[in-house]
């Protein structure tokens, strides 16, 4: 990193002091540690001491003029690490953060993902490829203090202080574990934030001067995009949600605020598909794009002959062409699916009638997990490494296994070997726990291609089998699979299963056991987590949490019980009646105690509760209700934050997104 002088900045309600760092010392390691301080304002005081408590996230400073001030403050909103060229830069002059100017901006990432900064003459600003560069002018770093000087800069994300007249790139590097982040850029009038996660290819983000536009490109999966532009503190947003993509497709947003601000359609939503620069779809929007609607809407416009926009009361079409995205299919119907991956290209093909209802068709790639690995000592082996999940739901969201009529899939491989001879394609039969070989496939050494017919959907993948027609697992992880009567999985003592509502379960003599505290959990740390179907959570008996008896159908639960509603509510049983826990301070009087999750009618039972410590977040937290206003804590109150100058001061802070429950609770 390029070395530079830094003034430490403290500052609260409109008001800051700076100070000159000197000298660094660590306390106890990694925990806590002193920066030694020149107070410009008072060179009499001699040296002052700000003592930064990292595990509790808190700074103090005992004021040396009278031995009995002391500041004190928390680390992410109330104390930066500020270089002094942030005050003038290449003669381009900049302010602190929280001041006001037209050509400053801050960009931000949050959560477990790494940000590169890159502008048109190529030069990078963030991490790449495991280190730090910083090559571009104009951009200053502004760093949290709840990092130790001395550490790697993969354990901290610095706050970028940038003019925005800049014209630079955001990448979020490439991770294959699928890390949720979120990107946060606001400047004067605006605010910009993206929440997506991880994928195989870096994602590049571009937003202009005025946020109004976004270019969104190498995402995959989903993402959700928050545009806020405000005026004197007249606000005006824009949110999409859960918008699918792939790593090819480019996604641009172009915002019209004064349409938005007369109540009409005024977001442009343009698609490419292919990432090679023709937008072949278009979306009009108001000022909320639902994942249901974009979905909707390029479906259709798939099915139509051109055109761009929403098209409206379009017939219901008799061929169904959709590339990248779901396809929604009717029994009337016969339809195409493609999905162009960077690794691969699987193409689905469904004749008339060979779905019953409206059903919605997905095709995903991802690598061979642990529990489909091949059996080393077959001689088999997955070209690629690549599994195709392929899967359809009907209306209600209900899987949808088998079909009228067959399906004919074609797979473009590029490891596809010259000799094919050996290859087949199998499914993964989950009841029995093996791959077995689909009939019939036809393979292309010259095209790199595997045809093939089912009237089922599963995972599938082309296999060097030598002909075998079932293919068993490796024994690593031993996993024990137990057949139950019709069919239904089942897993071996031992093995971590997640259900949907994301509650996790161990599976011991046939039963499942609810895990309800993380000092429980811990036991099983570095195991794998399944997810699973809440059919499969069905499959099982559940093992009573307590030993208390069930009187007439209920159970009853003895004094300081804590029990966890359907809500997520904490409560404790206290003289027959429930007392919400609503402060971690109220809840770590329990530490240790096992948490009971039961269903809200128990919670119903017991009649109202009173509630335990009232505020449930620090001073310093933000939250963001289902309104898109974004609040501070402070003194168990909520501060509305009505400017982009006020939030400025929280930069690099996490949102936490909460319902309008804990809103209305202060």
């Amino acid at each position: 990193m390029t070395q530079k002088k830094y003034i430490l900045t403290i500052f609260d309600e409109g008001s800051g002091h700076a100070l000159v760092p000197f000298r660094f010392e660590t306390i106890t390691e990694d925990e806590e540690y002193k920066i030694f301080v020149y107070d410009p304002n008072h060179p009499e005081g001699g040296i002052h001491i700000i003592t930064i408590k990292k595990g509790l996230a808190m700074w103090s400073w005992e004021y040396n003029l009278d031995q009995t001030t002391t500041w004190s403050g928390f680390l992410r909103n109330s104390i930066k690490l500020i270089p002094i060229s942030v005050l003038y830069n290449n003669g381009k002059k900049f302010r602190l953060p929280g001041t006001s100017n037209t050509n400053e901006a801050n960009v931000f990432l949050s959560g477990e993902a790494n940000l590169l900064l890159v502008d048109s003459e190529g030069r990078m600003t963030g991490f790449k490829d495991n280190s730090f560069v910083e090559e571009i002018p104009n951009v200053e770093l502004i760093f949290p203090m709840n990092f130790l000087p001395n550490e790697e800069p993969k354990k901290w994300q610095p706050s970028f202080y940038i003019a925005d007249d800049t014209d630079l790139k955001f990448v979020v590097e490439k991770n294959d574990n699928n890390k949720e982040f979120s990107l946060i850029k606001f400047g004067n009038g605006y605010f910009t934030e993206l929440k997506a996660s991880t994928g195989v290819e870096d994602s590049e983000i571009d937003i202009s001067q005025d946020g109004a536009n976004v270019s969104i490109s190498g995402q995959q999966d989903k993402y959700s995009l928050f545009l806020n532009k405000n005026v004197e503190g007249e606000s005006q947003t824009f949110n999409a949600t859960n918008i699918q993509t792939t790593d090819s497709a480019i996604h641009e947003y172009a915002v019209d605020w004064d349409k938005l601000d007369k109540h009409e359609k005024g977001v442009e939503v343009k698609v490419d598909e292919e990432g090679d620069g023709v937008f072949e779809k278009t979306i009009i929007s108001d000022n909320e794009l639902t994942e249901e609607e974009f979905t909707a809407s390029v479906a259709q416009q798939s099915n139509s002959s051109g055109g761009s926009g929403v098209i409206h009361n379009a017939p219901l079409p008799t061929t169904i062409n959709s590339i990248n995205y779901p396809m929604l299919l009717a029994a009337s119907q016969e339809g195409t699916l493609t999905y162009n991956f960077k690794q691969a290209t699987v193409k689905l093909s469904a004749p008339k009638e060979a779905v019953k209802d409206q059903t919605t068709f997905n095709i995903s790639i991802s690598a061979i997990n642990a529990n489909q690995k091949l059996d080393n000592t077959t001689g088999a082996f997955i070209i690629g490494d690549k599994v195709f999940n392929i899967n359809a739901k009907d209306i209600k969201n209900n899987v949808v296994n088998n079909f009228n009529k067959d399906l004919t899939i074609t797979i473009t491989l590029p490891e596809m070997p010259a000799d094919v001879s050996s290859l087949g394609v199998y499914w993964f039969n989950n009841s029995d726990s093996q791959w077995v070989l689909v009939p019939g496939a036809t393979f292309d050494s010259v095209n790199n291609t595997a045809i093939f017919s089912v009237n089922h959907l599963t995972a599938f993948a082309v296999i060097n089998g030598n002909g075998q027609t079932t293919i068993g697992l490796s024994e690593e992880p031993e996993i024990e699979i137990i057949k139950e009567v019709l069919g239904k999985q089942k897993y071996g003592n031992g093995v971590l299963l997640r259900s949907q509502n994301k509650r996790i379960y161990v599976v011991k003599n046939g039963m499942l056991n609810y895990i309800s505290s993380l000092e429980e959990l811990a036991k099983y740390s570095g195991q794998e987590i399944l997810d699973v179907s809440d059919e499969d959570i069905n499959a099982y008996s559940q093992e009573p949490q307590d030993s208390e008896k069930q009187v007439l159908g209920a159970r009853k639960y003895s004094d300081g019980t804590l029990l966890r509603g359907l809500n997520m509510k904490i409560y404790v049983v206290s003289g027959g009646k429930l007392k919400y826990i609503a402060s971690l301070e109220e809840l770590s009087k329990y530490a240790g105690q096992d948490i009971i999750n039961v269903d809200d009618e128990i919670i119903v039972n017991f009649g109202k509760s009173e509630v335990l410590g009232e505020q449930q977040y620090s001073n310093g937290t933000l939250l963001r209700g289902l309104d898109k206003k974004i609040y501070v804590v402070a003194d168990k109150k909520l501060k509305h934050i009505i400017d982009l100058q006020e939030l400025a001061k929280y930069a690099g802070q996490d949102i936490i997104d909460v319902s309008d429950d804990v809103i209305d609770s202060f």
